[in-house]
């Protein structure tokens, strides 16, 4: 079994992407990027992935399409991201089912290292 924390980012941002790589580029981390929210479906679709960073607004399907897309996702962490402050009521189901919210730009990156480390199996 593969002791490396698994984790899969979704974001059509590359700047973003490449945050998440620099930050778990570790050896204890398997950093996996997807492009957009199809892209990211069709990966977590195939793979376990200890925890799974979804940006909201995204082209194709958003974040909130690519969680009702993959109802059941098991014992993966769930972190939604984006910069969009608005009305989030109409998503409330999804909203009790996620660990958290990164609102976007980022205060504390190391904060998020911290969060997943203190989260991990």
């Amino acid at each position: 079994m593969d002791p490396k924390i698994r984790l899969l980012i979704i974001d059509d941002e590359p700047l973003i992407r490449r945050a998440f790589q620099k930050l778990f580029s570790g050896s204890d981390y398997h950093v996996v990027v997807a492009e957009d929210g199809l892209q990211g479906l069709e990966i977590w679709q195939k793979h376990h992935f200890d925890f799974v960073f979804i940006d909201i607004l995204m082209p194709g399907l958003n974040g909130w399409e690519v969680l009702e897309s993959k109802s059941e996702w098991g014992s993966t962490r769930v972190q939604m991201m984006s910069a969009f402050t608005g009305d989030l009521s109409d998503k409330k189901v999804w909203i009790e089912k996620i660990d958290g919210f990164l609102p976007k730009p980022f205060e504390n990156v190391m904060g998020i290292k911290q969060w997943v480390e203190s989260h991990k199996a």
